[in-house]
Formats: C-alpha cells, structure tokens, sequence
C-alpha cells in the first residue's frame, strides 16, 4: 500500500515542534500543500484490499485513490 503523507499523532509532532521542523520540514510543507490524508482513507483502502484479496493481486502497488473496481475486474480477465 503506497498511502502518501497520512496525518498521524506522530506527523503532528513532526510539524508542531522544533525538532520536527528542522530535520522533517518536508512534512509541514506537506500539511500546507495539502497533500496530506486522514487514516481513514487507508483504512478503508485496507479494507477493500482484504474484501477482494486474490493471488492476482499480488506484487501490486495500490493506494487509496485506486479504484478498486477497476483492479478487480482487470484481476479477473
């Protein structure tokens, strides 16, 4: 699962103390740029992953923007 920058406990230090500032300063600059998600979102990407699990997905890379109808109609051809 390739999630990208998930807001977390632990990425709120990151961008909310000095430390996290000086050696992790890619993170606020994630937080600010919006590219950051809830773990909502990959959890329910986990749960879709499980729902569907086949052998013909393995080795794959998926995240939480994947459409998994997608995948699983191409896993079955």
């Amino acid at each position: 699962m390739g999630p990208g920058f998930v807001r977390t406990e632990m990425t709120e230090i990151q961008i909310q103390t000095p430390e996290g500032l000086k050696w992790l300063p890619s993170s606020k600059d994630a937080v600010e740029q919006h590219r950051d998600r809830p773990p909502e979102d990959c959890a329910r990407a986990t749960m879709q992953l499980v729902r569907m699990a086949c052998s013909e997905l393995n080795g794959g890379t998926f995240g939480p923007d994947t459409d998994f109808d997608k995948v699983l109609r191409e896993a079955r051809r």
